[in-house]
Order: C-alpha cells, then structure tokens, then sequence
C-alpha cells in the first residue's frame, strides 16, 4: 500500500487532509539560501578556478561553473540540503 503525503486535484497540490490551503513548493525548494559575503567569494572561487583551466587548457576548468553559477541564483542545492542560510533572515 503506497502512502501519499499530496493529493493533487485539479491542477493544485494539496496537502493530504486539508483542501482550503495549497502546498507550493517553490516557496521552499528556491528560496535564496546565499548571502552576500559567500556570494561575492563563489564568484571570486569560480572565476578563479576557471581562469586556471583555461591557463593549463584543461576541462577542469569548467568546475568553476558551479560556484559561479550557484552565486549569480543565489541558492545551492547542498546548503537547501542541510538547512543552511548565509543570506540575511527576517528576525522580529
């Protein structure tokens, strides 16, 4: 027997047992997780390490794609992971 968390009806996403409230995942899944000091750092890692591979012509140089590119979306898969935030955080 398969235990589904999510009813889907008519297009929405519903949490098993409530139909007033839609789920959205968006809100959780990319919500900005990167602040602005190890934003500017990833973009320095990134350039770094691409700026070598192209110095040693080695396709290893495409790694600095990642950093580069979690830095210009401001999220990264691993910090969502672990529940990681270095952005700033509403606090009242």
């Amino acid at each position: 027997m398969c235990i589904r968390p999510f009813n889907f009806r008519q297009g929405i996403l519903y949490k098993q047992g409530t139909s007033d409230k839609p789920f959205i995942f968006r809100k959780r899944v990319m919500q900005k997780n990167i602040g602005k000091t190890d934003k500017t750092i990833r973009i320095i890692v990134g350039l770094a390490i691409i700026a070598i591979g192209l110095y040693f012509q080695s396709w290893w140089g495409a790694i600095g794609l990642v950093p580069l590119g979690t830095a210009l979306i401001n999220w990264c898969p691993p910090y969502a992971l672990f529940g990681i935030n270095t952005g700033k955080t509403d606090r009242a």
